[in-house]
Formats: structure tokens, C-alpha cells, sequence
């Protein structure tokens, strides 16, 4: 598949696991999420709550933008996250595209208790099967 064709599908899509994170942008993004695991379930379900955080899945996405002149590309893996790449990795995505494309993050008056990257989130009490 051809460049062109894979960002006109992405463009035109309806739907995707992402398409919150693009949401309001003053631009349109492109990408793909995913999802890496980290260790394999013998017949089990997965449920991320229930496991030690070290064994949690993690969250990919991978994006450009704008769809019709690129700029910008941008990768984010999140490790051991608590949600896939669409609810997780991809707002990341968008922080940074909004930083690079529309200068959002200029100074410290404009970010003023909003940071590009989240804040580390506190170690969650582990569940052990």
C-alpha cells in the first residue's frame, strides 16, 4: 500500500481507536495505535487491574500530522499502561503535535500547570493471581 492511500484512509476513516485524541484539533492527525504485550496469557483473560504493573501491556501509537502537508511524526510507547493505545499513548501524541504545529507550549506563562507529558502516575497496590 502506497503512502497516499494509507494517509487517505486514515484521513477518512470513520471511526479508530485514536480518533478521540484528534478531536477539536485545529489540524487533522493520522496514525495507528497498538498494543505490545508483555507476557503471554495461558487460556487466561486479560485484565490490566488485576495484574502486577510490571506485567501490564503497553500502549503504542504512532501518528502524523497534518494528514495533507506533514510536519511532524511522532511516536509514544507507554509502558506497563493501564489502557491501550488510543486512550493513552495517543493524547501524548497530540500534546506534543499541538506544541510542534501551533506553538500551544511556547513558555512557562502558556503552560502555566499543564505539562506536555503527564505526571508520573503513583504506583498502584499490585494484585497477584
Amino acid at each position: 500500500m502506497g503512502f497516499d492511500r494509507a494517509r487517505y484512509g486514515k484521513r477518512y476513516a470513520s471511526g479508530g481507536t485514536a480518533r478521540a485524541a484528534g478531536a477539536g484539533a485545529a489540524y487533522r492527525m493520522a496514525g495507528k495505535t497498538g498494543t505490545a504485550q508483555v507476557f503471554g496469557l495461558a487460556g487466561g483473560t486479560y485484565n490490566a487491574g488485576r495484574l502486577a504493573k510490571r506485567l501490564r501491556d503497553h500502549a503504542l501509537f504512532v501518528g502524523f500530522a497534518p494528514v495533507d502537508d506533514p510536519k511532524i511524526a511522532v511516536a509514544v510507547i507507554v509502558e506497563n499502561a493501564s489502557g491501550g493505545g488510543g486512550s493513552v499513548a495517543a493524547p501524548i501524541a497530540r500534546k506534543v503535535m499541538d506544541a510542534y504545529l501551533l506553538k500551544k507550549y511556547g513558555n512557562e506563562e502558556e503552560v502555566e500547570g499543564e505539562a506536555i507529558v503527564p505526571e508520573a502516575v503513583p504506583e498502584e497496590e499490585e494484585v497477584h493471581d
